[in-house]
């Protein structure tokens, strides 16, 4: 589990290389000390928010008909697309 979370660190500087990532697998090495958790406590809030939209989403995805054409209606309702530019 520590080095799941050490792979995780928010600063990329901080997370192993794969090279140290099997060392530690293979026991020959131990997690660094002194890792940031705190990425870990995620505000309410902000974790309600982004799951009330997804999953508003989701149910409507999961409750309308099983068609790729009734998927496409609503996924293109959620977002215009970006403007194309000719390049000369």
């Amino acid at each position: 589990m520590k080095l799941a979370l050490w792979c995780l660190q928010p600063d990329f500087v901080k997370r192993p290389s794969m090279s140290v990532v099997v060392k530690v697998l293979e026991g020959v090495m131990d997690v660094e000390p002194g890792l940031n958790y705190g990425f870990l406590n995620v505000p309410a809030e902000k974790a309600v928010a982004k799951t009330s939209t997804v999953s508003s989403v989701l149910a409507s995805v999961l409750s309308g008909p099983r068609s790729t054409h009734a998927l496409d209606n609503i996924l293109g309702n959620l977002s215009q697309p970006a403007p194309l530019v000719a390049r000369s």
